[in-house]
């Protein structure tokens, strides 16, 4: 199958995996509210239905996942990247994916810092005449991917590999936390990009730049 109908049929299976994660934080976040306002017994036959209809909305994301992977896998390109994706600390299954899909395999920008200002982790400065104004992220970043970056970035920031240094580096020199997480989220997305086109896996020692 041509690279252009896999990335066609991965965005499908990923958009209808938004919709089944959405459905069951909707479900999740109506229990809690249920369960502030009915009584004990009505509680019990919602929490109970619930749990039924959200044990199956698990087994469907999975399955939606397993699909995901086998196309990946079926096509050369896709598995040589989402690979090398992959090996970057803090970019999983998910992620990778998404990285793959947004970036057309990494054929829709030439330059990580276009894939980051894309991803909404690179600052741009408000400017006014001569005036210059606080660094503030795009609001036209592409959402998902930002939410799945910053789950990444929050499972590797004590990590002993130079991505977890930057960030205690960052923060040990007085940048404010959530600062710092972004300039890790950036971090991320270079060395993943480097990676792709440089066609090496992350190592530990090696300085990436793309």
């Amino acid at each position: 199958m041509p690279l252009e109908a896999n990335i066609l049929k991965l965005n499908g299976l990923r958009t209808h995996r938004s919709q089944l994660i959405k459905v069951r934080k909707q479900l999740t976040q109506g229990a809690q509210d249920n369960k502030k306002f009915l009584g004990s017994d009505v509680f019990k036959v919602i929490d109970k239905s619930n749990s039924k209809i959200e044990k199956i909305l698990n087994e469907q994301i999975d399955a939606v996942d397993e699909k995901i992977l086998e196309t990946i896998k079926a096509d050369l390109k896709l598995k040589t990247n989402y690979d090398l994706l992959t090996s970057v600390p803090g970019i999983g299954p998910i992620t990778a994916s998404a990285l793959i899909c947004v970036t057309k395999n990494f054929t829709r920008f030439d330059s990580a810092k276009k894939l980051s200002c894309y991803c909404g982790v690179v600052p741009f400065e408000k400017s006014s005449g001569n005036k210059i104004g606080k660094p503030h992220l795009s609001h036209a970043a592409n959402k998902d991917l930002k939410a799945l970056l910053h789950l990444g970035a929050g499972s590797i920031l004590n990590s002993k590999h130079f991505l977890g240094q930057y960030y205690r580096r960052l923060v040990a020199d007085g940048k404010h936390k959530s600062l710092a997480r972004n300039n890790l989220k950036n971090k991320m997305l270079t060395t993943a990009f480097a990676c792709v086109k440089k066609q090496i896996p992350f190592q530990i020692d090696y300085q990436y730049s793309a």
